[in-house]
């Protein structure tokens, strides 16, 4: 299947939901860094507003990925959704200061000729 200009920019749009979820994700994780165990995650979590506003991103997220299946085939849109891979360790890298490294640019590389093949 080749995707339409508007079929890109709908996975493009799920891109972007994975991707910030993500990011929230770490930034509740920074959020309760303090914490000594897994239970203690766990019981501290429930109290975090950031935790349940994520939680409905990705429950938005969800949803959206379910609408877009019936519209695009799995086989190419799970490929394209990879493209927060590529996308996520640069913000991680900006916003968090996380670090990357060659090999990190090099499988950008391949991610990104894979996904060629898929999309054309």
């Amino acid at each position: 299947m080749k995707l339409d200009l508007s079929n890109i920019l709908l996975l493009l749009g799920y891109v972007l939901f994975m991707v910030l979820g993500q990011i929230a994700f770490k930034y509740v994780a920074k959020e309760l860094a303090s914490s000594a165990s897994l239970i203690d995650t766990a019981m501290r979590l429930p109290f975090s507003m950031s935790f349940w506003a994520t939680g409905a991103l990705y429950g938005l997220s969800m949803i959206y990925w379910i609408w877009l299946l019936s519209r695009i085939p799995l086989t190419v849109a799970y490929p394209f959704a990879s493209l927060s891979i590529i996308i996520l360790p640069i913000l991680s890298w900006a916003i968090y200061s996380e670090p990357l490294s060659i090999k990190y640019f090099l499988g950008v590389s391949l991610v990104l000729s894979g996904i060629a093949l898929v999309i054309t």
